[in-house]
């Protein structure tokens, strides 16, 4: 089940005007208030997620006082520098651990002041010029209401929020209209990121990973997705095994994730130490699988590793047997590196056969390069069976914690094929992507868990998309992706239907790829998006509009909330603290009104962007 996360639940600036003043506030009064620190809201830990995670029931926390020498806000003009100070010289590739991760309760930062008894009594004079405290002293009120908005151009600027006492709201929220428990946003590393990441300096990558997993000068992403063998970002294709006729795993190995992935994970965990992992396989090793005939679509035999790409998996014991080994040993050297999987995810996108490492169960859609040949089989080994009667027993007998989802499901023409026999009682969650969003409703209505386990990467050779206008049809792999205003826009819009229709998790794609953003597709180049973007030539990091759009809500919606009701274009969450975020699309710079519960919270939007609202309301 879940783990729980905190962080800090009071900003420096609360403490200021409100703890150590004391000062009383009328209720009518227009409260102006600062964002305090970037990122910074009240938050505590989220309770343990109940099976079936469609069925909301909040427990409010309580709130908890920062911890002490809480560093004053960072200069908000430059969203894209560094929000905290980074180690000069540290080099993450070789030392991960050289990234100061954030003080945890019981670092000395926290301990009582010399001469002070922890344990003494609360009522009884402390030292000299503290005036005694009554165990029927009122608790600090909470934190005002703050406001972080972006528009194009001008991302990630604090803001002022009023609260007045009349006017016409912009968006409404109420919190008794409650929806899905919330379980985190994710990212995916890949071979292509890490190597990207390698051709900046050292302080570059530090600020890298902070951004994307940093609690409070990040996205605070809670999910990582690892590839078993090679995704179409490794820099290459390989698997874990390449020896033919190895049943017996007896030649398995990670060394090359332990110098292409294994930092690169590693690095976000001394900034996150409790993110949680899962993994999935593109392709099983080449050779277990069937063989690729020419009536299949093109076979260039000539091209290297073709095995990797398309192909089915075969239905005979002896290779699944031997496959669900290959996951076993997976886990078991991973945690070895101290990488704990929460569970593992028997294949990328089964539904599709490409030519970059996939593999189909059964049915599954070939294209050729003219996109005209569909071809269909379902004859090969089914996926659900594989995980009933090979992968759950032998992760059981090798006395492994890690679970089993079902996913990911990306093509909706094979997705009733696919989950035909999965139930509850088989997993506790379901992985879709891209198509497969009609089918998330009908998902959480059975009470999976569901994870959206890849954010759409734009670009498309297609052409134009739902109204987005900046793709490319012919491309080359010296073309730059374009990581544009565009595409966040774009990025907004599958955020929030993916969220509004009831999923639990929600996934990036490439955290983490160069300007040109090419895989290993052999027939077709396709320069895919990501959330930040390498310039290998000038040897700088570029913060693309679609990352703040992913921190505009990560940051700020804890593990454990519930979403709640909100109008127009904008979700809307409640944490287990009672915080509200509220996450809007505005659409043109003035003032905004968002009413929270009858609440009117007025606040000041800088253009064509997202604004995020935090506010904790006072106990009743």
């Amino acid at each position: 089940m879940m783990q729980s996360l905190s962080r800090t639940t009071c900003t420096w600036l609360t403490c200021l005007l409100f703890s150590c003043s004391g000062t009383d506030v009328p209720d009518d009064a227009q409260i102006p208030a600062s964002a305090g620190p970037t990122g910074t809201m009240p938050q505590t830990e989220a309770t343990t997620m109940p099976q079936g995670a469609n069925t909301v029931n909040p427990s409010p926390g309580t709130q908890t006082a920062p911890p002490p020498g809480v560093a004053p806000p960072p200069n908000a003009t430059d969203p894209s520098a560094p929000t905290t100070p980074t180690t000069a010289g540290a080099d993450i590739t070789t030392n991960p651990s050289s990234i100061p991760a954030a003080p945890s309760p019981t670092d000395p930062i926290d301990a009582p002041p010399v001469g002070t008894n922890p344990t003494a009594d609360p009522t009884q004079e402390g030292p000299p010029g503290t005036p005694p405290v009554s165990p029927t002293d009122s608790p600090p009120p909470p934190p005002p209401p703050s406001v972080i908005v972006s528009s194009e151009d001008d991302y990630w600027q604090p803001g002022e929020v009023v609260v007045v006492v009349s006017g016409t709201p912009n968006f409404s929220v109420t919190t008794g209209t409650k929806h899905q428990q919330w379980l985190g946003f994710g990212g995916t590393f890949n071979e292509a990121g890490w190597d990207a990441l390698a051709a900046i300096p050292a302080t570059e990558r530090d600020r890298a990973i902070r951004l994307l997993f940093g609690e409070t000068d990040g996205a605070a992403l809670t999910w990582g997705r690892i590839p078993i063998g090679a995704s179409d970002y490794g820099v290459d294709r390989y698997s874990l095994n390449d020896t033919p006729g190895d049943y017996a795993m007896e030649n398995f190995s990670i060394a090359r994730d332990e110098t292409s992935l294994i930092p690169y994970i590693t690095a976000a965990m001394a900034v996150k130490a409790d993110i949680k992992f899962w993994a999935s396989p593109w392709s099983p090793p080449g050779w277990m699988k069937s063989k690729v005939e020419a009536s299949d679509g093109p076979a260039d035999t000539s091209l290297p590793r073709y095995e990797m790409d398309t192909g089915w998996m075969p239905n005979d014991a002896q290779t699944l047997d031997a496959y669900a080994l290959y996951f076993v040993k997976f886990i078991q050297a991973y945690a070895e590196h101290g990488i704990i999987l929460d569970h593992v995810q028997p294949q990328n996108e089964p539904g599709w056969q490409q030519m970059y490492p996939t593999c189909g169960w059964g049915e599954s859609n070939f294209y050729g390069p003219d996109g005209s040949a569909e071809i269909s089989r379902s004859s090969a080994a089914s996926l659900s069976g594989f995980v009933r009667d090979y992968l759950k027993p032998a992760i059981s007998s090798a006395g492994l914690g890690t679970k089993v989802w079902f996913g990911t499901l990306s093509n909706k023409r094979t997705f009733d094929y696919y989950m035909n026999g999965v139930t509850t009682d088989l997993v506790e969650g379901v992985a879709l992507q891209w198509e497969t969003i009609i089918n998330v409703e009908a998902l959480a209505k059975q009470n999976f868990i569901v994870m959206q386990s890849e954010h759409r990467c734009g670009n498309y050779p297609w052409g134009a998309s739902d109204g987005y206008t900046t793709h490319q049809v012919d491309q080359n792999p010296n073309d730059l992706a374009p990581n544009d205003f565009n595409y966040g826009q774009e990025s907004w819009d599958l955020i929030r239907d993916w969220i509004s229709l009831g999923v639990n998790i929600y996934s990036a794609w490439n955290m983490v790829l160069d300007t040109h953003g090419t895989n290993l597709d052999y027939e077709r180049v396709w320069n895919q998006n990501a959330l930040l973007v390498v310039d290998r030539d000038a040897k700088t990091l570029k913060v693309t509009p679609t990352y703040w759009v992913f921190r505009h809500l990560a940051q700020f919606v804890d593990v454990g909330a519930v979403r709640v009701e909100i109008n127009d274009d904008a979700l809307a969450f409640q944490n287990p603290d009672g915080s509200v975020v509220a996450v809007m699309r505005t659409t043109a710079a003035g003032p905004q009104i968002v009413s929270i519960d009858g609440t009117l919270l007025q606040f000041e939007a800088s253009g064509n962007g997202w604004a995020t609202v935090n506010w904790k309301p006072s106990a009743q």
